[in-house]
């Protein structure tokens, strides 16, 4: 989400202190006039909701109101449609900025949360599905944005910010098939919108499916060249199907457009293998260790790197190091071989390295 000040969030509603828009007279003025305002939401009408709202959003002197206020006025933009403007408040109030700031949300967002839950019910399905996204949205991460975020696309199953959403969140719980389903209804839904696609090939991906994965990445990036993350990501997918030559293309453009990152080095190696050209191999995973000297995949790739042109001791140290970082792959090596592409790629490589460092 973009990050923008309040100030200037209410001010492109037209949220601002003055019209109905006194300043708010006192405490006791901005807590009724909070009250109001969720009274409002709650009887379907967000537009004078918010108009009631601003002025104590824009202008109260206590921090704690003015942040309940903002809350509201937040949940009442993505009640009235308005969901882009509502993405920005959040960013916002999940960013409060200042001591003073951090603990009025952290006093305000329960009491907010609870009174958005209060009234969801009443709501007709559109605005419903608008605040529970907005529930979905708010707050540190936990089980209960998942649920807000299924009842969203429950009442609104067309709510295409929520089910991406949804299906972030769903990836992130390893739901793969679900996710994939919700990535899928977007990118029909939005084919301008890249990400989704994007998405939809990387679940594929851990899916074990990258044949399936790789039209995914290609529509991606025909819509946003620049995504380098999906570029590498096409590397990988066409590593994985055994087209080398593809691969070391896709990962190698990756890599000159994004150097610092070890992940493209480490595939471009690993197809270097593959098309044994060990010494050139090496090369690019020394690279990927030097960017991270403490990441056990790369460290796997350099072993095997190491191993193919015949530095065995070099290899064992790195394997050694590994093992220090992942002592697990002593006793379960197939479970982490299976959970990345690269690292298990490069465990099958070093099968014999392992044994001999202790691993099974």
């Amino acid at each position: 989400m973009r990050k923008k000040t309040l100030a200037a969030i209410f001010v492109l509603v037209g949220v601002a202190a003055g019209g109905r828009g006194q300043a708010p007279g006192g405490e006791q003025a901005a807590r009724q006039a909070i009250a109001n305002g969720l009274a409002l939401l709650a009887a379907g009408d967000p537009a004078t909701g918010i108009e009631v709202l601003r002025p104590v959003a824009a202008a109260s002197p206590i921090p704690a109101l003015a942040m309940h206020a903002q809350c509201l006025t937040a949940a009442g933009m993505v009640m009235n449609r308005q969901t882009r403007l509502a993405e920005a408040a959040v960013g916002t109030l999940n960013q409060p900025s200042g001591e003073a700031g951090q603990a009025a949300w952290k006093q305000v967002l329960p009491q907010c949360v609870k009174q958005l839950e209060g009234i969801a019910g009443r709501l007709p399905a559109d605005q419903r599905a608008g605040l529970f996204y907005f529930l979905g949205l708010i707050g540190p991460e936990g089980p209960d944005h998942l649920k807000y975020l299924k009842e969203a696309v429950k009442a609104r199953p067309d709510f295409l910010e929520a089910c991406y959403q949804l299906a972030i969140h769903l990836l992130w719980n390893g739901e793969l098939q679900e996710a994939a389903v919700y990535f899928r209804r977007v990118a029909e839904g939005r084919p301008e919108w890249a990400e989704p696609r994007s998405n939809l090939g990387m679940v594929l991906m851990l899916s074990g499916r990258p044949d399936q994965a790789i039209p995914e990445f290609r529509q991606a990036l025909k819509i946003r060249p620049q995504l380098v993350e999906t570029q590498g990501q096409l590397g990988l997918a066409l590593y994985a199907t055994g087209a080398y030559d593809e691969a070391l293309n896709e990962c190698g453009a990756a890599l000159r457009l994004q150097a610092g990152n070890p992940a493209h080095y480490n595939c471009v190696a690993l197809a270097l293998l593959e098309k044994n050209r060990p010494a050139d191999a090496l090369a690019y995973a020394r690279r990927a260790a030097e960017l991270a000297p403490q990441q056990e995949t790369t460290l796997l790739v350099l072993a095997a790197a190491l191993a193919a042109n015949g530095l065995r001791d070099e290899a064992q140290a790195a394997m050694r190091q590994v093992l220090q970082i992942q002592p697990q792959l002593r006793s379960d090596p197939s479970r982490l071989e299976k959970g990345n592409l690269l690292r298990g790629r490069a465990l099958s490589l070093t099968g014999d390295l392992l044994k001999k460092s202790g691993g099974k």
